[in-house]
C-alpha cells in the first residue's frame, strides 16, 4: 500500500514539474509579445498566430466573461447578444497585431488555453474595452490587481445600458467560461495538443511581431 502511495506521489511530482516547465516556457514565449489575431471565436476568446506551430493558439481574455456564440438562448435560437459582442471584438482586433500580457501567477486556464491581457494597436486594452462597452462583465471567479477597475467599468456600462445590459439592465445568464461542445469540443483537443507541444522547443518565437505599427 505504501509503495503504491509513493508511486502515485512520484507521478504527481513528475506531472507537476512538467506543467511548471511548460508554463515557464509559454510565459517566456508569449508574455509581452505581439502576435496577429487569426480569429475571434467569442468576445472573450481569440486565436493568435502561434510561434513554431502549424496551428493557432487560443487566448482567453483575462478577467472578463462574455456571452458565447455557441450557446443557445432559452428559446433555442442563437444568441444575438453573443454575436453582437463577437462583432464588437472583431472590429477591434480581427486580423490585427496585439500584445499578449500574461497575468501574475497564471498562464493557462483549466482547458489549457492561455489567459492574458490583450493590448490593441492603439494601446488600449481589449479586456477593458469589452467591459466599458458593456459586451462583457467581470469574471468574478478570479482576483487580480485590476479587479476593482474592471468592476467600475462594468457598473458604469450597466448604468448606461450598454451592450449586454440594454433593456432590463440585467445581463444574460452566465454562459460559463468553458468551451461549448457544439462549437469548441473537437478543436479544443487540437488546441491542447498544440499548446503542449510548445514546451522545451520554445525559445524566441519566430513569428513574433515587433510592434503594432503595421496593424
Amino acid at each position: 500500500m505504501r509503495i503504491a502511495i509513493a508511486v502515485i506521489a512520484g507521478v504527481g511530482l513528475v506531472i507537476a514539474g512538467a506543467v511548471d516547465r511548460m508554463s515557464a516556457a509559454h510565459r517566456a514565449a508569449y508574455d509581452g509579445r505581439w502576435f496577429q489575431v487569426t480569429e475571434v471565436i467569442d468576445a472573450d476568446l481569440i486565436e493568435i498566430d502561434a510561434p513554431r506551430s502549424s496551428r493557432p493558439v487560443r487566448v482567453r481574455i483575462w478577467g472578463v466573461d462574455a456571452p458565447e456564440t455557441a450557446r443557445l438562448d432559452p428559446d433555442g435560437g442563437p444568441s444575438d447578444v453573443a454575436y453582437a459582442a463577437e462583432r464588437f471584438a472583431e472590429r477591434l482586433c480581427a486580423g490585427r497585431r496585439v500584445r499578449v500580457t500574461l497575468p501574475a501567477g497564471r498562464v493557462h486556464d483549466r482547458w489549457g488555453r492561455l489567459v492574458a491581457y490583450v493590448d490593441l494597436p492603439d494601446q488600449s486594452r481589449l479586456n477593458e474595452r469589452l467591459l466599458a462597452a458593456g459586451w462583457a462583465r467581470v469574471d468574478a471567479r478570479h482576483e487580480h490587481e485590476d479587479r476593482v477597475r474592471y468592476e467600475m467599468l462594468s457598473r458604469q456600462a450597466q448604468r448606461d445600458g450598454r451592450g449586454i445590459w440594454r433593456g432590463s439592465g440585467k445581463a444574460p445568464p452566465l454562459q460559463g467560461a468553458g468551451p461549448n461542445p457544439v462549437r469548441h469540443g473537437i478543436r479544443l483537443g487540437i488546441q491542447s495538443a498544440a499548446t503542449a507541444s510548445l514546451d522545451a522547443r520554445l525559445a524566441l518565437p519566430s513569428r513574433v511581431v515587433p510592434g503594432p505599427e503595421s496593424a
